[in-house]
């Protein structure tokens, strides 16, 4: 499985530029090998609905999640940043890549995760001032995979530490 955080969009794309957090899986009979499975960026939600939950369930266990990144703008490029200085660069994500995050002329950083029970993807909007946004959430069972909050000027990511960065 994909987990992708980062910015797309802009000139020569039909998208805004804007925020993303996206999780995909292998096998979709698509040039890229990949199915969406979720995705959120700060406007809007997109869950597969054979990976949205099917019962009402409580928060995650997140003992296995790294730090907490936040999104930073580089231009027309991005960066992560952890609370104690450590930085992901943000790398143009078109090789290995889920093909709708290449065709919007992505940035961003891409994480492989290894699952072998089904996965749950939650997705929810948040109302907090100054901006509203959406948060997302990857589950396999009861353990947190991944979670990301955007919002139009914001955004942090904490992704599982058994996924290895790309």
């Amino acid at each position: 499985m994909k987990i992708e955080f980062g910015i797309w969009g802009g000139a020569g794309t039909s998208v805004e530029r804007e925020w993303f957090a996206l999780v995909g899986s292998r096998g979709a009979d698509r040039p890229g090998g990949h199915a969406v499975l979720g995705a959120v960026t700060p406007t809007r939600s997109e869950v597969e609905r054979a990976c949205r939950t099917t019962r009402a369930a409580g928060p995650g266990n997140a003992r296995g999640l790294g730090k907490r990144f936040a999104y930073r703008p580089a231009g027309a490029y991005v960066f992560f940043r952890a609370d104690d200085g450590e930085r992901i660069l943000g790398e143009q994500l078109h090789r290995r890549s889920i093909d709708v995050v290449a065709a919007r002329r992505s940035h961003g950083a891409a994480f492989t995760c290894l699952v072998g029970r089904g996965v749950v993807v939650r997705t929810r909007r948040t109302s907090s001032s100054p901006a509203p946004g959406w948060t997302l959430e990857v589950r396999e069972g009861d353990e947190l995979l991944a979670v990301a909050s955007l919002r139009a000027n914001a955004g942090w990511f904490r992704v599982a530490t058994r996924c290895a960065l790309d």
